[in-house]
């Protein structure tokens, strides 16, 4: 009796592996498509332009924040790391700083902020 629920949790156990594989597959696949999408990493102002332009949309707004969180992470930090090193490439993020101090832009003002502000502290 033992032997037998052991079989039958062992092959649950592979349908489940399946079943994460092709979910893996079918988020990687929905990961490229959204980020051709947006273009990221955004490498200029136009590319955050058109970012910030659908965003306006809440289906827009849902489905990157959504997307984005994806990536994860052991933490928020972690988890907003991964997702500024995604969106913006380094040279961009140059020219921003919290509060737009000096000579550059305030990245607080940003939709993008928002977004990720949706799940993390």
């Amino acid at each position: 009796m033992t032997l037998r629920a052991l079989e039958e949790i062992k092959a649950q156990v592979r349908q489940n592996a399946l079943l994460l594989q092709a979910l893996a597959k079918k988020q990687l696949v929905q990961r490229g498509a959204l980020s051709d999408e947006y273009n990221f990493p955004m490498k200029n102002e136009e590319d955050l332009k058109r970012v910030e332009d659908m965003l306006r949309e809440k289906e827009q707004e849902k489905t990157l924040t959504s997307y984005l969180f994806t990536f994860g992470g052991s933490s928020a930090g972690d988890t907003i790391r991964r997702i500024m090193c995604h969106i913006i490439s380094n040279q961009f993020a140059a020219q921003f700083n919290w509060l737009g101090c000096g000579n550059k832009r305030a990245f607080a003002a940003l939709k993008l902020v928002s977004i990720t502000r949706v799940r993390c502290p």
